[in-house]
């Protein structure tokens, strides 16, 4: 998002399950020409990526760029990763 505003993107919308955490980071990017919102969201919800999109339709008119790099923390091997948590993945 850093790099996106530094070459001159005028909106981003930032995304994550920590509300006070992405606050404060679309507080950090909003300036010199670039404004930042805060959607509080999960990844693994569908209709929260809807409001994502929906967040940006609002905010900007549309979406032109979605840059997804969520991750999970839950760690294992092939051999004790349950058939659940692979399909998260």
């Amino acid at each position: 998002a850093r790099l996106f505003k530094e070459r001159g993107a005028a909106g981003l919308i930032i995304t994550g399950r920590n509300r006070k955490r992405g606050a404060a980071v679309a507080a950090s990017l909003t300036g010199d020409g670039c404004t930042a919102h805060f959607v509080q969201a999960d990844l693994a919800s569908v209709d929260d990526c809807r409001r994502i999109i929906a967040a940006a339709a609002e905010h900007f008119g549309s979406l032109h760029i979605l840059v997804n790099c969520a991750a999970l923390t839950e760690r294992g091997t092939i051999w004790d990763t349950s058939p659940e948590l692979f399909d998260r993945m």
